[in-house]
């Protein structure tokens, strides 16, 4: 698949960056397989699956059948500092939209990152997200960011009356999930409810390929819940 196809097809990942390094971690202890499945993968829940490998996919790691890339090996088997330099090189190519376009990132306002992330294919919350997981990467890539992405929304305005609480609330919990932690249980909710309410709802518009991976990953992840009951 050439990079053109690549970018029509794919939009900018947005995988907690804690999971994805969760993988590399994996694959530099036990060894880079022949191929990265959900076998491979077992230990995450569909969804999360789901979003790593499209992580894998947009930077070239693997192709669509899940065969590995030699980047990724290079990228695995890296000491500092030419791992620095390695996912520079990955992030140059994986978003053109940003490095082809001479941005200087170290200025870049929220704002004009997330138009130039949503001309890439991402939408509502996939976005802030995948600039998330865009600025985490690029930090262990030695990249220089502006300090006004600190002020990207964690979410949508809200009303007057509704802020402190709720807006604490999502923090926490955005902060729990880009670190790996898990989120404490809303009220008269279950691990089983949380997960539920995690997973991708399907879509009637998706290929038949994506709905069966999606059937697949469902009925995994019921298997799982069964597990914890």
């Amino acid at each position: 698949m050439n990079e053109t196809k690549r970018e029509k097809k794919l939009a900018p990942p947005y995988v907690p960056y804690r999971t994805f390094d969760t993988v590399i971690q994996r694959l530099g202890g036990t060894g880079i397989p022949t191929r990265i499945d959900r076998s491979f993968l077992s230990s995450f829940s569909g969804s999360s699956q789901a979003q790593i490998f499209t992580a894998l996919r947009y930077l070239a790691f693997i192709d669509e059948h899940g065969n590995p890339s030699p980047m990724l090996e290079k990228l695995v088997k890296s000491k500092e500092p030419e791992k620095q330099g390695i996912l520079k090189e990955i992030l140059t190519t994986s978003y053109p939209f940003l490095f082809k376009q001479d941005i200087d990132l170290s200025k870049i306002t929220a704002d004009h990152i997330k138009e130039f992330f949503e001309g890439a294919g991402t939408t509502g919350e996939t976005t802030r997200k995948s600039i998330k997981f865009f600025m985490m990467i690029a930090k262990e890539a030695g990249i220089k960011l502006s300090p006004h992405l600190k002020k990207l929304r964690l979410r949508g305005p809200r009303k007057s009356g509704d802020k402190s609480k709720k807006t604490e609330e999502a923090k926490s919990t955005d902060q729990q999930q880009d670190e790996g932690e898990s989120p404490s249980l809303p009220p008269n909710k279950t691990l089983q409810d949380l997960l539920l309410s995690k997973f991708p709802t399907l879509d009637p518009s998706w290929s038949d390929e994506v709905k069966a991976k999606w059937f697949d990953s469902f009925n995994q992840l019921m298997t799982e819940l069964k597990k914890l009951q």
